[in-house]
């Protein structure tokens, strides 16, 4: 008996498609995540810049920034995934492109060649705080260049991904930086502003 159970195969293709099949499936729901994440990504980076586009064009001053937020949140409203609203950040750098990016200017005291609290700073942005030059909030006026920064929280699709990759929620990132209309046309006070 025991010479025909070594040679009978009836059920290994069982027993492989079980060994096999968990690895499969998981290199499968990782493709499908990776596709979605870049999806998602792709997505928050064009309403980023079509959301910039649209606030330094034609809209009221005062209603640039809702507009702005407005749109990119409706435009991600299908990733309904997404753990947040997005997180707008905005910096105004007046007319210096070359600002964007940089830190205020300070006194390296002990010359380690970082800020240290205590040190001396010229604060560019009048925020109070050592940090980046651009004002926080600012979405300038004509001829201004403004950075806009887009931040969204992402849950994976397939959850039990989440110890393979750790890192739920993931979190996706897009800016621009664009240069305001020299003229903004205000149809909302009947002028030009």
């Amino acid at each position: 008996m025991s010479k025909t159970l070594r040679r009978c195969e009836e059920g290994s293709t069982i027993v492989e498609f079980a060994i096999v099949a968990p690895v499969l499936l998981m290199m499968i729901a990782g493709a499908v995540e990776l596709g979605y994440m870049a999806m998602v990504r792709s997505s928050l980076e064009g309403a980023t810049i079509a959301a910039a586009r649209q606030a330094l064009t034609g809209a009221c001053p005062e209603e640039r920034e809702g507009r702005m937020r407005t749109f990119i949140t409706e435009r991600l409203a299908a990733y309904r995934t997404a753990t947040t609203e997005p997180e707008i950040l905005i910096r105004n750098y007046g007319e210096r492109m070359s600002d964007v990016g940089t830190m205020e200017p300070f006194e390296d005291e002990n010359g380690n060649g970082e800020f240290d609290l205590g040190e001396k700073y010229d604060d560019v942005n009048a925020d109070g705080e050592w940090g980046d030059r651009g004002t926080v909030g600012d979405l300038g006026g004509p001829g201004d260049v403004v950075y806009y920064e887009a931040n969204l929280a992402i849950s994976p699709l397939f959850p039990f991904l989440k110890w393979v990759a750790p890192g739920d929620p993931f979190h996706m990132h897009s800016a621009t930086v664009v240069r305001n209309e020299p003229v903004f046309a205000t149809h909302c006070n009947g002028g030009m502003a």
